[in-house]
């Protein structure tokens, strides 16, 4: 009888053992999924900012006229404003721990310097707060930027 009772106990700390081993371990896996499936969230949202920068025709004719040196009054102001605010959707990205600078640079960093050296808007109004902290960490990251493999989303 004490060996049957014994035998029970071991029987049950076994099982307890082997519950606890596979609750973790689904945590683990879960956790890991999790991980994935927010790094893959991120890497879409980021695909999807490039190609509504990269296929918006207004924002395509304000980095012709940029790249080349062209008379920037010839832009409409709501078209100057939305290309500004695009970028700031970067910066906003950046404050919510979304993406990092280091990303935004390398992506966007040139078409944000090349804007704020053009002065396209007024960066100290109020209204490009975001933009100005942005332009100024691009232009920050411009002189120390190495590329490293260790970019990802």
């Amino acid at each position: 009888m004490f060996l049957l009772c014994c035998k029970t106990e071991l029987i049950a700390q076994y099982a307890t053992i082997l519950g606890v081993i596979a609750t973790v371990a689904s945590a683990f896996w879960a956790l890991k999924q999790y991980r994935e499936e927010r790094n893959f969230k991120k890497a879409s949202f980021f695909i999807e900012l490039r190609e509504r920068f990269k296929n918006n025709s207004k924002f395509n004719n304000i980095r012709r006229i940029l790249e080349n040196g062209e008379n920037i009054n010839s832009i409409i102001q709501t078209d100057k404003y939305d290309y500004v605010g695009f970028f700031e959707e970067l910066q906003i990205a950046i404050n919510s721990k979304y993406i990092s600078p280091e990303l935004v640079y390398y992506l966007f960093g040139y078409y944000i310097i090349q804007c704020d050296r053009a002065q396209l808007i007024n960066r100290e109004l109020q209204l490009w707060r975001a933009f100005k902290q942005l332009a100024d960490k691009m232009s920050e990251l411009d002189n120390n930027f190495q590329y490293s493999n260790k970019l990802k989303f």
